[in-house]
């Protein structure tokens, strides 16, 4: 949610300042899950502002935590630094997957089929580097029966938003194959955005 500059309105405060500076993007809950879920898939540090008539969600991302809408200013930006302290405990724990096709990563854990957990295998061997696709496809169908072109890039998909509470990003090389990323200090965060506290910030994502 982009908000147009007004230039009578007050300049950001120093909290919030110091807010876009950190990197963690504001996301109104329940109302911005689409969001939420995006953001979740990019790898993009999460506080929601939970609304007072409802709970936080259950389980919370690994990448992510929340206050009351109602916080201060200073609140956000405790919160924000807070759930940046935690992510950067658990930055360097690789995700481990299970004889069950459990995908583990500290302490949080999602079930996989059995495609997925095909590609999270060969994609966590080779973490930081593409996979081609053509690889991947003949792990998959092993006797070259493809089912469609776009099959693999579906499986991807799914398994994208399954693992992404778990703050594990895949990426697309276009034309090429995919990369797995489980290391926050490589990937680009985004800024602060979508509050009416704040003025800057350019959205990463459009609701």
């Amino acid at each position: 949610m982009s908000r147009s500059s007004d230039e009578n309105e007050p300049a950001p405060s120093a909290s919030m300042e110091r807010l876009a500076h950190l990197g963690v993007e504001l996301v109104e809950w329940p109302g911005q899950t689409t969001l939420r879920s995006a953001l979740a898939r990019a790898g993009v540090p999460r506080l929601l502002l939970v609304d007072p008539a409802h709970e936080p969600p259950n389980p919370l991302g690994l990448g992510e935590d929340w206050v009351r809408s109602s916080a201060t200013d200073d609140e956000l930006v405790a919160g924000a630094e807070h759930l940046l302290e935690r992510m950067a405990e658990y930055a360097a724990v690789a995700p481990t997957l299970g004889s069950d096709r459990v995908l583990t990563r500290a302490g949080a854990s999602v079930a996989l089929s059995p495609s997925e957990a095909t590609i999270v295998t060969r994609l966590l061997e080779q973490a930081g580097s593409v996979v081609a696709r053509d690889q991947l496809e003949r792990l998959l169908w092993p006797d070259g029966k493809v089912p469609g072109h776009r099959s693999l890039d579906y499986v991807v998909q799914r398994l994208r938003r399954r693992i992404a509470n778990l703050d594990i990003c895949i990426n697309t090389a276009r034309g090429r194959g995919f990369v797995i990323y489980i290391d926050e200090s490589r990937r680009e965060s985004g800024t602060i955005k979508n509050s009416s506290r704040m003025q800057a910030a350019r959205p990463i994502f459009e609701e």
